[in-house]
């Protein structure tokens, strides 16, 4: 594996050497890995990125350094935002929103609802959003990042029953945001045939019908 230095790296950025900090997101030393994608992510911040990048940010996904995991997931959430993605990102996304650092799944979650805008659906990802729906996860942030996916996923077309229960109990959130979002998820739903005989109280409640 060959050898860089964080000078290397700065000159990558210079650049904007895509192939070669693709290559560093492979490196056997754990900082280069970590400045590789934190570079990739700067990038990103600035509409910069290329589509060779996808597959080696889906394998630094599932990195041994939570650091490089998390400016990963914060990449690809980026790069979906202006259009830069495919269904290859759908798996290891899916397995991202188990992971246990909060915002891996926060930006796994924003991912698919990025992608859908995108076109790019799958609903393979409807029990591992529901999951991280669930009122175990306390982060808000998550929870609202789950709802604005779901919601974005209805509006292609693409939902399951499934998420109703998930949706309703996040309809009584105390945070307004995360309720905001869930209405808007259960109306999408409703709109291509997906709801039960609690959907629509419960909607006309939050939307002050």
């Amino acid at each position: 594996m060959k050898s860089y230095k964080k000078s290397n790296i700065a000159e990558m950025e210079r650049n904007e050497d895509f192939g070669g900090l693709n290559k560093a997101l492979l490196n056997n030393n754990e900082t280069i890995r970590i400045k590789a994608a934190n570079t990739l992510y700067y990038l990103a911040q600035t509409r910069r990125g290329d589509h060779s990048s996808i597959p080696y940010l889906n394998n630094a996904l599932e990195d041994s350094s939570e650091e490089v995991i998390s400016h990963a997931a914060a990449t690809l959430n980026l790069l979906a935002q202006i259009s830069i993605g495919d269904s290859s990102l759908i798996p290891y996304l899916n397995r991202a929103l188990g992971d246990s650092y909060w915002m891996v799944r926060e930006y796994a979650a924003r991912t698919f609802g990025h992608l859908a805008r995108c076109g790019i659906v799958d609903d393979s990802c409807i029990p591992h959003l529901n999951r991280a729906l669930q009122e175990s996860d306390k982060e808000s942030i998550v929870r609202k990042a789950v709802t604005f996916a779901l919601k974005e996923l209805a509006q292609k077309g693409v939902g399951s029953k499934s998420s109703l229960p998930y949706l309703h109990n996040a309809l009584e959130d105390i945070r307004a945001p995360i309720r905001k979002e869930a209405t808007l998820a259960l109306s999408a739903l409703a709109l291509i045939g997906i709801e039960d005989n609690s959907s629509m109280p419960l909607l006309k409640k939050n939307l002050g019908g």
